[in-house]
């Protein structure tokens, strides 16, 4: 895997499916939680409408009628963990030097809880959240921003997240591509082929 690390100077992360082990906010959390009162289509569309909204998650709590977003926020996103082999690789890219970015669709109140939860809060440098720039994968515009908060040319990173659409963008912008896939995925044959796929944090020491 040495050959992976040529030429790149730091490491973006996606956060679910890859530094989490769920890779959906619904599906896994925001739907079993409220399973019986909504529907899952219904909370997906709510979660779409706030997930580049910079002005937060308030319109979401108001529509499902949680009066208190922040025991709401906790109650669901408390479903989630960290993949366990994230503090290795953690402290192998340490050791290499590598610096460590963020990259992920998310409100921006639903990171912050889980950079707090995790003691993240100074793991990351930059955290570029879809919540926070009024931008989402795959679109190019959140990678230029990465781009221009990081200070490092995208050509000297390495991407890691769970969907080929993502990594597909960012393969057209000269990014060195992971593919992290935990499970095998219908419809992933034939799609845009990253540079490297990996189903755990192990492979990529």
């Amino acid at each position: 895997m040495k050959e992976i690390y040529k030429g790149i100077d730091i490491v973006i992360f996606d956060v679910m499916g890859v530094i989490i082990t769920s890779p959906s906010l619904v599906k896994d959390g925001l739907y079993p939680h409220y399973e019986g009162r909504y529907d899952y289509e219904y909370l997906k569309d709510l979660y779409r409408k706030i997930r580049k909204d910079t002005k937060g998650d308030a319109s979401l709590w108001k529509e499902i009628g949680e009066d208190n977003p922040e025991v709401a926020r906790k109650g669901f996103l408390e479903r989630f963990v960290l993949d366990r082999g994230f503090w290795d690789f953690r402290d192998f890219l340490e050791k290499k030097n590598f610096r460590k970015g963020v990259l992920s669709n998310m409100p921006k109140e639903w990171g912050e809880y889980f950079f707090e939860k995790l003691n993240f809060e100074k793991e990351f440098d930059p955290v570029v959240l879809s919540g926070q720039v009024g931008m989402r994968k795959p679109d190019e515009e959140i990678y230029l921003e990465f781009e221009k908060r990081s200070g490092i040319p995208l050509q000297r990173s390495l991407f890691i997240d769970d969907k080929l659409g993502n990594l597909e963008t960012a393969s057209n912008l000269g990014v060195k591509t992971v593919h992290f896939k935990r499970v095998e995925k219908k419809g992933d044959k034939g799609l845009f082929q990253p540079d490297y796929e990996v189903p755990s944090f192990a492979e990529l020491l």
